[in-house]
């Protein structure tokens, strides 16, 4: 099985579903309960793994949009947040998804299985090394979903107060980010 993971907002439903073309996946609308984990698990039957993220705020928006921000921050942190619109994350000064700890973990798997680390801002770009690490061909790259636009993006762009506290929360994460992906090569 290939396992498809990340902390949410960042395609990973669609993605799913367009490897399930190819090779058995974990379940896209996450029945088996694999799709947003907290570290890699140590399973046999995996034999690589996709961990999509992203170092842009508008990730964290998408689960709030979609009202399960609230569910999700408990399925990865365990506490309960309160996050049921995008300006209720105002209320908190902190990471309440727990991105830098999930993404260390995931780094730091110690698993058998090989994980690719995808941005989803550059995903696009890098499908060429993402089929070839999927053991695809490359005509696997036309059947790819197109990129779209996020609505959180309209929001995050007419709600400054929001996209700042967002900012702000996050700001180092993207150079964190790439600390981590520079030591992980």
């Amino acid at each position: 099985m290939y396992l498809v993971c990340s902390a949410g907002g960042v395609g990973t439903t669609a993605f799913i579903k367009w490897l399930a073309q190819y090779h058995k996946v974990n379940d896209p609308d996450d029945k088996d309960g694999l799709k947003h984990l907290v570290s890699p698990p140590d399973r046999e039957d995996i034999e690589k793994a996709v961990y999509i993220y992203s170092s842009r705020p508008e990730s964290q928006v998408v689960s709030i949009c979609r009202r399960f921000g609230s569910r999700q921050a408990k399925k990865l942190t365990g506490e309960d947040r309160m996050i049921k619109k995008p300006m209720s994350y105002l209320a908190y000064h902190f990471d309440v998804y727990g991105l830098k700890n999930i993404l260390n973990n995931w780094i730091n798997n110690g698993v058998d299985y090989e994980i690719a680390f995808v941005d989803y801002e550059k995903m696009w770009d890098e499908l060429p090394c993402i089929v070839d690490f999927l053991n695809l061909d490359r005509e696997a790259i036309d059947t790819f979903s197109s990129f779209k636009k996020r609505k959180s993006e309209r929001i995050l762009t007419q709600n400054k107060e929001l996209n700042n506290h967002l900012q702000y929360i996050y700001q180092g994460f993207k150079e964190f980010i790439e600390s981590k992906m520079d030591d992980n090569e």
